[in-house]
C-alpha cells in the first residue's frame, strides 16, 4: 500500500476511481472510522478493479481485522458520513457562488452592451440629420443646374431639329457592278424580295429597312450619300438598317 501511494498522490487516484480525497486519505492510514464495512469492501473493489498490477491484500486484511472489533463495527456507521456531507456541502457552496459570479458578469456585459447600442444610435441619427440637410441642399442646388441644362439641350436639339429638315436623308441604294453579279434583295418591312442577274447600274428607290446576299461582293454601293465596296469573291450579305449599310454575317432568318 505504501508504495501505491508514494506512486499515485491522491488527487490522481480519486480523477480515477472518483473516490473522496477523504475516504482515500483514511485508507492510507488505514483509519477506517466511521466507514462501514460494507463500503470499506466496495473502495477495496474499486482499487483493484482500476489498478489490477498492485495487491491490496494488506488493506482488505486490515478492513477484516478492524471489523473483528464489534466497538468499531458500531462507530463506523457516523463519522466518515458526516465528513463526506461537510465536503459535499463545500463543494455545492462552491458552485452556487461561481454561478452568482457569472450571472452577475453576464447581466454587466449585457447592460454595457445596451448603451453602446445606444449611444452608436444617437451619433448616427446625428449624422443622418446632417446628410438629409446637406443633401437637400445639394439636390437643390443639382436640380437648378440640370434644368439649365435641360434648357440648352433643348435649344441645341431645336438647332439640330431645324438642321434635319433642310437636309433630307437619301434613301436610294445604287448597285454598280464590276461584273456580272446576282444578287437577292429582301424588303424587311413589307416581307418581300427580289432577284438580280446584272451588269448594269441597278437602283432602288426608297430603300428602309432591308437585307441584300450577293453572290460576290466585287460591287459598288451608294446608299445616304455614302459609297460602299465589299470587295471579295464570296457571298456578302449586307444589311440596311437606321439609313446605314453594313455587311453581317448574320442570316435572314435572323432579321425576321
Amino acid at each position: 500500500m505504501d508504495k501505491f501511494f508514494v506512486e499515485y498522490n491522491i488527487h490522481e487516484i480519486e480523477n480515477k476511481t472518483h473516490i473522496s480525497p477523504v475516504v482515500l486519505n483514511k485508507l492510507k492510514e488505514f483509519d477506517f472510522d466511521g466507514i462501514t464495512k460494507v463500503k470499506l469492501y466496495g473502495f477495496v473493489k474499486i482499487l483493484e478493479d482500476e489498478y489490477p498490477e498492485y495487491d491490496f491484500s494488506d488493506l482488505k486484511n486490515e478492513v477484516d481485522l478492524y471489523f473483528s472489533d464489534e466497538n468499531n463495527i458500531k462507530d463506523s456507521n457516523t463519522t466518515i458520513d458526516n465528513e463526506l456531507d461537510e465536503e459535499n456541502n463545500f463543494k455545492m457552496y462552491a458552485i452556487v457562488v461561481v454561478l452568482i459570479i457569472m450571472i452577475s458578469a453576464l447581466i454587466y456585459f449585457i447592460q454595457k452592451d445596451k448603451e453602446i447600442k445606444t449611444s452608436e444610435i444617437k451619433n448616427v441619427s446625428v449624422v443622418k440629420d446632417k446628410n438629409l440637410s446637406e443633401n437637400t441642399s445639394k439636390v437643390i442646388d443639382n436640380n437648378k443646374t440640370t434644368q439649365i441644362k435641360n434648357n440648352n439641350s433643348k435649344l441645341v436639339l431645336d438647332k439640330n431639329i431645324s438642321k434635319d429638315n433642310k437636309s433630307e436623308i437619301n434613301r436610294t441604294l445604287l448597285i454598280k457592278p464590276l461584273q456580272k453579279v446576282w444578287f437577292k434583295l429582301y424588303n424587311l418591312d413589307k416581307n418581300t424580295s427580289k432577284e438580280y442577274l446584272t451588269n448594269k447600274v441597278i437602283e432602288i428607290n426608297n430603300t428602309t429597312r432591308s437585307f441584300i446576299k450577293f453572290g460576290h461582293g466585287q460591287v459598288k454601293l451608294v446608299y445616304n450619300n455614302k459609297e460602299f465596296f465589299p470587295n471579295s469573291k464570296k457571298i456578302v450579305r449586307v444589311i440596311i438598317e437606321n439609313n446605314e449599310i453594313n455587311i453581317t454575317k448574320k442570316r435572314l432568318k435572323e432579321f425576321k
